[in-house]
C-alpha cells in the first residue's frame, strides 16, 4: 500500500501521462546508449527520473525476490536463468510492475495474477519467436 501510495502522490495519479513510455521515461527507467560517431556504449539506466519512485519499486521487487511467490516471482526467475543479474532482473521487474499499476490505475481494476498467469498461459500456447 505505501509503495503505490508513493508512486501516485509522485505521478499525480498518472493524470499527466498518457502513454506508459512517458511515465517509463519519467521514473528513469527508459534505457540509454551514449553514442558518439561510431563508438556506442553500454546500454544504461540514466540517473534522471524520480528517485522516489525508483526506490519504492526497488523495496518492492525485493519484498517479492524473497517471498518466492506468484507470477512476478516467476517473471523473476526467469529473468534470472537468462541473464544471471540479480539487478538486471530487479530492473525489469519494477519496470513491469509499473506498467500494470499505470494499466490498471487507469481501468480500475484490482490486480488478479491468475490473469496474468492466464496470460503467459496463451503467449507460450502462440510460440514467441526465438530472439537472436
Amino acid at each position: 500500500m505505501l509503495t503505490i501510495a508513493c508512486i501516485l502522490a509522485e505521478t499525480n495519479e498518472f493524470a499527466e501521462f498518457s502513454k506508459i513510455s512517458h511515465l517509463i521515461s519519467f521514473s528513469g527507467y527508459d534505457v540509454k546508449i551514449k553514442k558518439s560517431g561510431k563508438l556506442a556504449g553500454k546500454p544504461k539506466l540514466p540517473k534522471q527520473g524520480s528517485k522516489y519512485i525508483r526506490r519504492a519499486m526497488y523495496i518492492l521487487t525485493t519484498a517479492i525476490a524473497r517471498r518466492n511467490v506468484g507470477p512476478i516471482y516467476e517473471f523473476y526467475q526467469r529473468l534470472l536463468v537468462t541473464h544471471s543479474i540479480k539487478m538486471k532482473a530487479h530492473v525489469a521487474v519494477q519496470k513491469k510492475l509499473l506498467t500494470y499499476m499505470y494499466i490498471l490505475w487507469n481501468r480500475k481494476e484490482r490486480f488478479d495474477p491468475d490473469i496474468i498467469r492466464k496470460q503467459r498461459k496463451e503467449h507460450q500456447k502462440k510460440g514467441s519467436p526465438t530472439r537472436k
